[in-house]
């Protein structure tokens, strides 16, 4: 019993240094651990109610975890289409566009089931597979990040809805009313959490920025010649890509790099996929091979002391989307 609870408890002091130092937004999709972490504490508790709330509180943060998850690829689809991008055998053939809304309307819908209890068991066991299916792709990062939740999907098929708790579904004896409390829940819970997270999202953002520019940018704004950028890639004709890179009012100073700003001086990042990919100190940069797909180049002016040239809030950039074919 006590190490069942120090088990427990442990899962909530993980859970909760994690929300300290990436903060509750950030870990709402992984709600569940704090459900895992309950069920154990109170699994061998001599309170039978009290016992009992371990089965709610499992199904209810679990589901949470898949809805909050379905919402992020809904209001951040760059986030999953470039996974679909990397692994385009996941997408089973059908436009990467409809599949990821499609698989964000199953997940929440599949979270949405869980949290009112309804086909709880075969529902465990698709999602199970799901899962299992994910790991030919993954490899054991899916089966190690995945862990806690098959634990809980397989005491939901032991266990089922429980014995004391009504399950929500349940709240209602007309298979009529049960219908609707379905249908109007679903759509109530898919408008507030849809609602809550854009609004969480933007406020984080907008903090974000703000920091952002106080800490690792300097704005421009007020400056005579402002620094710009233009970028266009040509095809290598035997391997790869090259990437002019033109300026205006910017001077590429790989001499003066890690020293103090100067107007007008700095060196070019280089993002393909929005992901950081090189530190430029000219005006020509070579890419080799790229995988088969669209590819996303973005380049940003930074100062000698690394940081963004901002106008206003935004970062002095220019992109450019190829297709390797």
């Amino acid at each position: 019993g006590i190490i069942l609870f120090i088990t427990g408890a442990g899962v909530i002091l993980l859970y909760s240094f994690t929300v300290i130092n990436f903060g509750f937004f950030h870990m709402l999709d992984h709600l569940l651990f704090a459900g895992a972490g309950y069920y154990l504490m109170v699994s061998d508790s001599s309170n039978v109610k009290l016992r009992e709330t371990r089965l709610p509180a499992l199904y209810a943060t679990v589901g949470f975890s898949l809805c909050w998850l379905a919402i992020e690829k809904i209001i951040y689809p760059q986030w999953a289409l470039y996974i679909l991008e990397q692994n385009p055998q996941l997408t089973l053939g059908f436009d990467v566009d409809f599949f990821l809304m499609g698989a964000a309307f199953v997940e929440f819908a599949l979270g949405y089931l869980l949290i009112i209890c309804l086909l709880q068991r075969p529902l465990a066991l698709v999602i199970t597979l799901v899962f299992f299916s994910t790991t030919l792709v993954f490899g054991k990062l899916e089966v190690i990040g995945h862990t806690l939740a098959h634990g809980a999907l397989i005491v939901f098929l032991l266990q089922g809805p429980g014995n004391v708790y009504k399950a929500p579904v349940r709240f209602h004896k007309k298979i009529g009313l049960r219908a609707a409390f379905t249908s109007v829940n679903f759509l109530l819970l898919l408008a507030v959490l849809t609602t809550a997270y854009s609004y969480i999202a933007w406020h984080q953002y907008e903090e974000r920025q703000t920091e952002y520019i106080e800490q690792a940018a300097i704005d421009v704004s007020g400056e005579e010649n402002i620094p710009s950028v233009n970028l266009q890639v040509l095809d290598d004709q035997l391997n790869g890509w090259i990437l002019n890179i033109e300026t205006e009012n910017f001077e590429f100073a790989p001499q003066q790099s890690g020293s103090e700003h100067r107007m007008g001086e700095g060196y070019a990042q280089l993002y393909i996929n929005n992901r950081k990919h090189a530190r430029i100190f000219s005006g020509w940069h070579y890419i080799g091979d790229l995988p088969p797909g669209t590819h996303t180049m973005r380049v940003t002016l930074s100062t000698n002391n690394h940081k963004d040239y901002l106008v206003g809030d935004e970062v002095i950039s220019d992109e450019i989307e190829i297709v390797v074919e």
